[in-house]
């Protein structure tokens, strides 16, 4: 299974302007469409010239696949499938030390809820449900969880090192972390009124866009701002699908408190993150999480 199918993608309602908005006639808006972290990918220029847009489309592309480079679990000379392979990793890129300090800050100011070290656990059970149904027993995923341990990632500029047994994964941040490094890019160069979905979606400044939200009736107006949704049906694991990708940290078992967590945020990074942590928490948790970060907009659905 591929690690960006964790989330269901967020209708982008074709992406029309907001209710009084009406976008510049002398530019057509330029739409390119097709796959980037192994999930269908969209990015709308609305207003731009379009041999303008198409220079930077390929920037982005270009920054797309280096940044998949180093954080992909499916290419084995990625940074992090040497680092899950040999237990360390000498001379780390900027970015991949960037992105672990980020995950291993979720994990904190969450309560251990977003977890990159969950890998074991789930490299595990999609094998198990790949041959059977019945669920793996408690004392199984006690183990499991048992090297799913933040707290065993010792991190230095020049090293990253893990303690045996251990694997990192970025699902759940890495999608949200390039939508914003592709955000980023745009702006440098002077880009605005831009929609990106690259799994998670990110609005720069300026034209508003009308979003839906997937599973849901309700619509809103997304500018300068990022949403991410996570839910269970994004990659099942038992034909009843009960037994999916997103993990209750406590007890190892697929988190079914709701349908669905999306969160809107500054950022996509802090959006990934964020509603994956909401999704598999439980209510008192959850509570937690949201009243720590006041600022986002956290809609559930159950």
């Amino acid at each position: 299974m591929r690690l960006t199918r964790r989330k269901l993608l967020i209708a982008a309602a074709m992406a029309l302007p907001a209710t009084r908005v009406t976008p510049s006639k002398a530019e057509p808006d330029l739409v390119w469409t097709g796959t980037a972290l192994g999930a269908d990918a969209r990015i709308q220029f609305a207003g731009v010239p379009r041999d303008q847009a198409q220079r930077m489309l390929r920037e982005v592309l270009s920054e797309v696949e280096r940044l998949e480079a180093i954080f992909s679990l499916y290419r084995p000379d990625s940074e992090l499938a040497r680092l899950n392979q040999d237990g360390s990793l000498n001379h780390p890129s900027h970015d991949f030390r960037l992105l672990l300090q980020a995950s291993l800050h979720y994990e904190k100011v969450t309560g251990g809820a977003f977890n990159p070290a969950i890998q074991p656990l789930w490299s595990y059970l999609s094998k198990h449900f790949a041959v059977a149904q019945t669920p793996p027993s408690h004392r199984e995923l006690q183990e499991l969880l048992a090297l799913c341990h933040p707290p065993g990632v010792s991190v230095s500029p020049s090293r990253i090192a893990l303690r045996a047994g251990m694997a990192l994964t970025f699902n759940g941040i890495a999608q949200g972390y390039i939508t914003d490094r592709v955000a980023e890019l745009l702006a440098a160069h002077g880009m605005r009124n831009i929609l990106i979905n690259l799994g998670e979606h990110r609005a720069l400044p300026g034209r508003p866009w009308q979003l839906a939200i997937d599973g849901s009736l309700e619509t809103f107006v997304l500018e300068n701002g990022a949403i991410a949704q996570s839910s269970g049906r994004g990659t099942p694991l038992s034909l009843d699908g009960r037994w999916h990708h997103l993990f209750d940290p406590l007890t190892g078992e697929s988190a079914n408190f709701i349908g669905a967590a999306t969160v809107i945020a500054r950022t996509a990074t802090e959006a990934d993150a964020l509603s994956t942590a909401l999704f598999v928490s439980s209510p008192a948790q959850r509570e937690a999480i949201i009243k720590r970060f006041p600022e986002v907009e956290v809609r559930l659905q159950t």
